[in-house]
């Protein structure tokens, strides 16, 4: 048997390994995703029982299959989802959106939202809105040191170098 890391050196591991990977790529020839992607979808029982059902003369074991399937990564420290409901209290959005005027302007609303209430903390409409009057808005929405810990904001170029820095000086990751 081959150890860990090993390719296999047994006929039979390699015809099973070989038949995994055919049996995969005949069934979604489409997808070619072949045996990384889907090995993770199949447990290694399952497995085992399709190449026992289809007769191809193998006698394998459930710890064999497993040897050969790729191992699943450990998840990252804080997912997307645990991060916000442990930081709502301290986190807000900012982004603009256009309103067309009915004199064929455009106007930006600067718009500024709090998770915790799920309530607008403050917005404002310019017509050309840049780095240091955003920064300002920012700003005026957090009066006396009451910034919260997080922004969540698009990556638009609006949010220039005078933006960064205002936000940072507020204390703003």
């Amino acid at each position: 048997m081959a150890t860990c890391g090993v390719p296999p050196q047994n006929p039979v591991e390699l015809a099973i390994v070989d038949v995994f990977k055919l049996r995969i790529a005949l069934t979604y020839p489409m997808l070619r995703l072949l045996y990384a992607l889907l090995a993770t979808a199949l447990s290694s029982l399952r497995l085992q029982r399709e190449l026992a059902l289809e007769n191809l003369g193998f006698a394998v074991g459930e710890a064999t299959v497993s040897r050969y399937m790729p191992r699943r990564r450990k998840p990252p420290s804080q997912r997307w989802r645990s991060f916000l409901r442990n930081h709502t209290h301290n986190l807000v959005s900012i982004d603009f959106f256009v309103v067309p005027t009915a004199t064929f302007r455009i106007l930006y609303v600067f718009l500024v939202l709090e998770h915790e209430r799920r309530h607008i903390v403050h917005f404002n409409v310019a017509e050309g809105p840049f780095a240091q009057w955003t920064g300002q808005q920012l700003v005026n929405a957090f009066p006396n040191e009451s910034a919260p810990r997080y922004v969540i904001r698009d990556r638009d170029k609006i949010y220039g170098a005078d933006f960064v820095r205002r936000v940072r000086a507020m204390g703003i990751e």
